[in-house]
């Protein structure tokens, strides 16, 4: 079977873009970890960025216009805008049982730990893993329990 499926409950529609399919084929040959209840996001540095639950997706990117959603993560703050992140720049969703990053189009792109990102394809995140948004660097990291403030 295709990782492309005809199932309508896999097509999502975000912010005014073409609607898109999940792209994680399932492999059962994959050991399977559960989805962490939350994630702590770090700068280069060490900086934390946010704590936040993966009970929703997670869009990360700078202050949207006022007439767009939110964002979950707004790096504004930690020169967004100078490092190339788009507005809506990825995205972090739990896709068929794993925690998985995603490109949403965006200008710069995106890489997981150094390999570039396919826009709007889903990677698997595990804690530890390295993301670069333009020339933003950050790093995941899985936690035991969800973040008590959202």
């Amino acid at each position: 079977m295709s990782a492309y499926s005809n199932n309508q409950r896999e097509v999502v529609t975000l912010f005014n873009r073409q609607p898109w399919r999940l792209s994680i084929a399932s492999n059962k040959n994959q050991d399977k970890q559960a989805v962490p209840p939350g994630i702590r996001i770090r700068l280069e540095d060490g900086t934390l960025v946010s704590e936040v639950s993966t009970h929703r997706e997670i869009v990360m990117g700078r202050k949207p216009r006022d007439r767009d959603p939110n964002v979950t993560i707004q790096l504004d703050e930690y020169h967004g805008y100078q490092n190339g992140v788009s507005r809506y720049h990825a995205m972090i969703a739990v896709i068929n049982g794993y925690l998985a990053l995603r490109d949403l189009d965006s200008i710069n792109g995106t890489l997981l730990n150094g390999q570039r990102c396919v826009k709007l394809n889903s990677y698997m995140l595990r804690s530890g893993d390295v993301i670069t948004l333009g020339q933003m660097k950050l790093t995941i990291e899985f936690m035991d329990e969800a973040p008590s403030i959202q």
